[in-house]
């Protein structure tokens, strides 16, 4: 079960931190049908919602990583689920897997942003279930702090573990979760954990690109 807590947080927010100008920015765009939306990514299995080169995208990410947004999360989780739907529209049941944190940085801040867009995303459709597949077995340093493509894959290196499931579950699209994606280096790393425990349909999913 996702942690409550952050509904407590979330709640405690929106009543001391009136929604800020990107938050009322994102919005506007949001309703008037212009989202910044990003390119392609380089792999078919990773899909982006808005390039992370904008700095309205930038700030509003920055926030849900240090403060949860009812507002963002739920624009954010609309256009993920348009973009689910879009791509796997199909499905019987969608496994949502959040990117974890290490035991010390998940207590700094006291919850997974990864987890957090979950729980919003969930509210679009009955088909989403929270699956919290993925382990971190390994001290990793911040990816944003390492700026080499190859030192970034050495630094996620078999970072994460998969925990087994039922074998119905192994043919069930799996989607990972993540708020920001630049090489790419720690979704392929959690795709290929899942892959190894037998995880058939794995995709990736981020807010940014």
């Amino acid at each position: 079960m996702i942690d409550f807590f952050v509904q407590g947080i979330t709640l405690l927010t929106q009543i001391f931190f009136p929604e800020t100008q990107y938050e009322r920015d994102l919005r506007i765009r949001h309703e008037s049908g212009t989202f910044p939306r990003a390119p392609r990514t380089p792999y078919p299995w990773l899909f982006a919602l808005a390039s992370y080169k904008s700095p309205l995208i930038k700030k509003c990410i920055y926030r849900i990583k240090r403060m949860p947004s009812r507002t963002l999360c739920t624009i954010f989780a609309e256009h993920l689920h348009a973009r689910i739907i879009k791509e796997f529209p199909d499905e019987e049941q969608y496994l949502l897997v959040p990117i974890p944190l290490s035991a010390d940085r998940k207590r700094a801040r006291g919850y997974n942003q990864s987890e957090l867009l979950i729980r919003y995303l969930m509210k679009q459709d009955s088909r989403y279930y929270y699956s919290p597949l993925l382990s971190k077995i390994k001290s990793t340093r911040k990816q944003a702090r390492i700026t080499s493509r190859a030192m970034r894959s050495r630094n996620m290196d078999h970072a994460f573990t998969a925990v087994s499931s039922p074998p119905q579950n192994m043919q069930r699209l799996c989607i990972i979760i993540d708020d920001v994606t630049t090489t790419g280096a720690t979704l392929g790393e959690a795709r290929r954990a899942l892959q190894s425990s037998g995880y058939e349909r794995i995709i990736a999913c981020t807010l940014a690109h």
